[in-house]
């Protein structure tokens, strides 16, 4: 049997997520449901909450949501578990955002990965991602040093169904 705190974490992010009429490429604002049971149950348990929600009737960009925020849990746990990213980029004396996109997964069949520190976000704030970028520098900074921020998007779905499919979790190292 399923914790009820994992489904009603999860029936407070597909509530959140899925009503808040947003830019679909900048992440919901408000005060976002805590998705800690969620992203940190098992895959047996995220359907099984998924399943009772289901009986209730969900929509389609609910389901939509389902899959995009079970991916998210997935992919933080198994980055968790291997370390990849931190070996990857490393740990900085500042915080950092990576950028994790889902969409290309589906088309190619891997995830599109960008990082940005925040000397590269202040130099993107002179081009067209002015917001965007000085946006994440004020946040950034606001940070604890060495923290990884993983930002993941579906801009494919964003667009589509016209709410954000974009969540951000605040990663240290373990």
């Amino acid at each position: 049997m399923v914790d009820i705190a994992i489904v009603e974490s999860l029936r407070q992010l597909l509530t959140h997520f899925t009503t808040i009429p947003e830019s679909p490429e900048e992440e919901a604002k408000g005060e976002i449901p805590d998705p800690t049971p969620f992203f940190s149950c098992t895959e047996d348990n995220s359907y099984a909450a998924y399943d009772l929600l289901k009986v209730t009737g969900l929509s389609e960009v609910e389901e939509k949501m389902f899959s995009f925020l079970d991916m998210v849990r997935g992919t933080i746990q198994r980055y968790r578990v291997s370390g990849q990213l931190w070996h990857l980029f490393g740990d900085t004396h500042d915080a950092q955002l990576v950028r994790i996109e889902l969409d290309p997964l589906r088309t190619r069949g891997q995830l599109g990965v960008a990082r940005f520190r925040i000397g590269d976000l202040i130099q993107m704030g002179t081009n067209y991602n002015r917001d965007w970028a000085m946006g994440w520098v004020q946040k950034l900074t606001n940070l604890p040093q060495g923290t990884m921020v993983l930002q993941f998007v579906d801009k494919e779905f964003s667009n589509r169904y016209g709410v954000p499919f974009v969540i951000s979790s605040n990663e240290t190292r373990q």
